[in-house]
């Protein structure tokens, strides 16, 4: 049964309501055992509703700790705990705008598999939004990329060429990704410490771009944006959309 439970969750097409399944399934299992072991070692019994509560508490700091939820959402979360989860990402987007003091913000993925016959598959997608966290574009699609790490530096570079192309005079864009290590190439082109002849032309005019500003954000905070990478492997075109 419970590895039926786990095969269910990985259906949950967001990462974020995925990871917060994960997180209540173990909540729900390690509050079982450590009950079990009171009643056996301590004959101390637990109420249905005493678990539950200790079931939902142990869900709620554990899903703090992973950042999918903020303390200040808790009395929404126990009644609707998808909802609770919703808004606090929405909150953290917010904070973004506020501390980077962004105009706009983007927030991208690639998506790179290697297929049976040897074959390489890349995809990217993203979504940019406004400050009223409005999606005012998106994409997704097929990118040339032979390595994961590559497939988000094309989904990075297209996010701000499309952007700019768009907004003329644009002060400040903040780009999310949840890769650390491209995070890390595109500050060693900013630095000099490495050869830009190693990078794409349109990879150092993004990280030389002053107006530029990358942040990192955890794969579970990434949405839709993972699901319009992984689609974008399959197109044949790219498709791109502004609202």
């Amino acid at each position: 049964m419970q590895n039926s439970v786990w095969r269910n969750i990985k259906f949950v097409k967001s990462p974020l309501l995925r990871k917060a399944w994960e997180i209540a399934l173990c909540s729900t299992l390690w509050s079982l055992w450590l009950v079990g072991n009171e009643l056996v070692f301590s004959s101390k019994e637990h109420s249905t509703m005493e678990l539950l509560r200790l079931i939902q508490k142990r869900a709620f700091e554990w899903s703090m700790e992973e950042e999918l939820v903020r303390k200040e959402v808790e009395n929404f979360w126990v009644i609707n705990p998808e909802g609770g989860i919703l808004l606090s990402n929405k909150f953290k987007r917010r904070e973004i705008f506020y501390s980077w003091q962004a105009s706009l913000v983007g927030i991208v993925d690639g998506s790179f598999k290697l297929q049976e016959d040897g074959a390489r598959a890349s995809g990217m997608g993203g979504i940019l939004l406004n400050k009223k966290d409005e999606v005012i574009f998106m994409f997704s699609g097929k990118c040339n990329a032979l390595s994961p790490m590559d497939a988000e530096i094309e989904a990075i570079s297209f996010m701000v060429s499309k952007t700019f192309s768009n907004f003329q005079g644009l002060e400040s864009l903040v780009i999310c990704t949840d890769s650390a290590l491209d995070i890390q190439r595109l500050i060693q082109i900013i630095a000099g410490k490495t050869d830009t002849l190693d990078y794409k032309e349109e990879w150092v005019k993004v990280a030389k771009n002053k107006a530029v500003h990358l942040y990192y954000m955890t794969r579970e905070n990434l949405g839709v944006v993972d699901d319009l990478a992984k689609k974008g492997r399959e197109l044949e075109n790219i498709s791109r959309t502004w609202t």
